[in-house]
């Protein structure tokens, strides 16, 4: 193996999945298609508390249940385009897994302390001598996506990986990232759920800004070589930027990797997402927005844009337009009075309340929150309390028929629904502002710290 590179994104939706399938399957770069290790690092983390003589035997077969997709994509299914590959769209991706649960093992044996990086490696390692590939003087891709999970965990045992870091412009892909966050929510939560997530969805994308931690930018990440990607450039001109890429990656470009593949199937993203090909949505997604909100988002991304040469929104930083920003901060959005005049509608709250009625009288109608590490690891759902702490609903869900478990899920519904109009008038208001002007200072501060090589 020549080195790795670690893909990961700065904010969200950025096309990570899709530049991990135009690099894969090429002479020079190795990579486990998607990210289903995303959430190892948490789970192994959790593994390590919970059996205090985890055998390598146990880890394997841990990692091989809690993170099937690896062997098998249509299994855990994800929103990373492994379930609809091929032309006609309905490939998914095998590996014998006796074969690589044996080559795991075997690459396991001689560690009496895993640590993450030795994992990953053998993991990646265990899945291509299952292909019969051959990784010498090769790159790996390593699809870790969140770039969290890369500076808690696997930072510091590796010394040597190169940063391939995807950025897009923020306030154009804003919309399109609660598309795919809706579109997720349909498919993985109970329907009173999704109605409870709605309301969280715009603060969940400034959340998203907050990820980037002053304390990761430290000498040892300013010393690795990185390589900030440019998605929008990608989409404008595919050929020219891989060629690019290609060539501060250190390997050959080569013709195919104009095709998207994995596993050397053809690579078709997912339908949850709004494709390049709907460019005119965002003209549409714009109008989402007042005007004082585009200036707030604007300003707030002044440093970013500068750093990364994109038009600026806002030239000036004057003095005056600081004062503007902070004033206008404490305006509402439009998604945020769309939300409570949907909330304070009784038809809202008849439909909600049939909601419940459903999920108490069918048990079909609540999903399984308790296996699927995406609903326990990940940044937008963790800490989301009243469903991630929700008892009455763990009760009603092992225990579907207890007459008592179905009074009191409805009650803490009821409850969660009043508490929602609190939330959205005020609560997530003012947690706007907070995260507004925590994003203000700390984005200012990190990209006139990170020094890179721009595609």
């Amino acid at each position: 193996m020549k080195n790795t590179i670690v893909l990961y994104k700065i904010f969200g939706g950025v096309g990570t999945k899709a530049l991990q399938a135009y690099l894969s399957d090429t002479k020079n770069i190795l990579s486990i298609p998607g990210y289903p290790l995303i959430y190892l690092f948490s789970n192994y983390e959790f593994w390590k508390k919970k059996y205090k003589n985890l055998t390598h035997k146990n880890l394997v077969n841990l990692i091989l249940k809690q993170h099937k997709s690896l062997v098998d994509s249509s299994k855990i299914k994800g929103f990373n385009g492994l379930t609809s590959l091929g032309k006609k769209q309905n490939k998914c991706l095998k590996i014998n897994e006796r074969s690589f649960k044996k080559n795991l093992i075997k690459n396991l044996k001689d560690k009496k302390k895993i640590n993450e990086y030795d994992l990953i490696n053998a993991i990646h390692l265990s899945y291509f001598k299952t292909q019969n590939k051959n990784i010498k003087n090769k790159f790996v891709l390593f699809h870790v996506h969140e770039f969290e999970f890369f500076a808690k965990y696997y930072k510091k045992y590796s010394k040597k990986v190169i940063l391939l870091i995807c950025i897009r412009e923020p306030i154009e892909n804003f919309w399109r990232r609660i598309y795919a966050h809706s579109n997720l929510e349909k498919v993985r939560f109970d329907c009173t759920d999704q109605f409870y997530l709605e309301n969280h969805a715009y603060i969940n994308n400034l959340k998203n800004f907050t990820t980037l931690d002053l304390n990761w930018m430290d000498e040892d990440f300013k010393k690795r070589k990185k390589i900030i990607f440019k998605y929008d450039n990608f989409k404008k001109n595919l050929t020219n930027s891989l060629k690019k890429l290609s060539k501060k990656i250190g390997v050959k470009f080569e013709k195919k990797m104009v095709i998207p593949t994995a596993n050397g199937e053809l690579w078709n993203s997912d339908k949850i997402y709004q494709g390049s090909k709907s460019l005119n949505q965002d003209k549409v997604n714009s109008k989402k927005f007042f005007f004082h909100e585009k200036f707030v988002l604007g300003f707030l991304f002044n440093s970013f844009y500068k750093k990364f040469k994109y038009n600026h929104l806002i030239k000036s930083e004057s003095l005056v337009n600081y004062l503007i920003f902070f004033i206008l901060i404490f305006l509402p959005t439009k998604f945020g009075i769309k939300r409570l005049l949907i909330l304070i509608n009784p038809i809202t709250f008849i439909k909600y309340t049939n909601c419940i009625l459903k999920e108490c009288f069918n048990k079909k109608n609540l999903k399984n929150y308790y296996f699927n590490s995406m609903y326990k690891h990940k940044w937008a759902y963790r800490n989301k309390f009243l469903i991630k702490k929700n008892i009455f609903r763990k009760n009603l869900y092992f225990n579907h028929s207890n007459i008592l478990n179905k009074i009191s899920y409805f009650m803490s519904k009821i409850i969660i629904y009043f508490f929602a109009l609190i939330e959205v008038g005020v609560l997530l208001y003012l947690l706007r502002i907070y995260i507004l002007i925590k994003s203000f200072f700390g984005l200012r501060k990190i990209f006139k710290k990170l020094n890179f090589s721009l595609i």
